[in-house]
């Protein structure tokens, strides 16, 4: 995780996230793991169902494009549902007094990498019209996909972080 450092990641994540207070001492961790995983649902309920549309307005024109972008919603809805379930709840990692600087560090480094994956999904997606010849239209649809698998990959990192085995 480049470009960033706690102390700037923990800023920004407090300044978007409403509720988010951090990880140092064992009150608030539960409650800014909730927080932070209602902001990424939020944000991936909307982009999936942007894609949802733009799916439609594919069919309707006949682009040919409507299972790339149903393998796409359906990730989403995959992540969505981690994010809603997640598989470490009640785990140590809430209630322990003390965790390494370097294990919160990981955390607020991959909050601010997750945010701002959201942030480009979010920002391509939006992207996605008609008009896009059909090069652009898989070039953009591809990066779209590289992105999702991205924050897949980013979150699962970050549960192993919680669960004692990353890091």
């Amino acid at each position: 995780m480049e470009g960033t450092t706690s102390t700037s990641a923990i800023a920004e994540l407090t300044k978007t996230i409403n509720g988010y207070e951090g990880y140092h001492t064992p009150k608030n961790r539960d409650k800014t793991d909730e927080k932070f995983r209602e902001f990424l649902s939020s944000k991936l309920d909307s982009i999936a169902e942007r894609l949802s549309r733009i799916e439609e307005q594919f069919q309707s024109s006949g682009k040919n494009h409507k299972e790339f972008l149903h393998q796409a919603i359906a990730s989403l809805k995959t992540i969505i549902y981690s994010l809603k379930n997640p598989c470490y709840c009640n785990h140590a990692f809430f209630s322990q007094p003390v965790l390494s600087s370097e294990k919160i560090a990981q955390l607020y480094d991959y909050d601010f990498q997750i945010k701002e994956q959201i942030e480009i999904l979010d920002e391509e997606s939006s992207q996605l019209i008609l008009d896009n010849n059909d090069t652009e239209l898989n070039d953009m649809l591809n990066h779209l996909y590289d992105v999702i698998d991205g924050v897949n990959q980013s979150l699962t990192e970050r549960e192993f972080v919680i669960m004692g085995n990353g890091g």
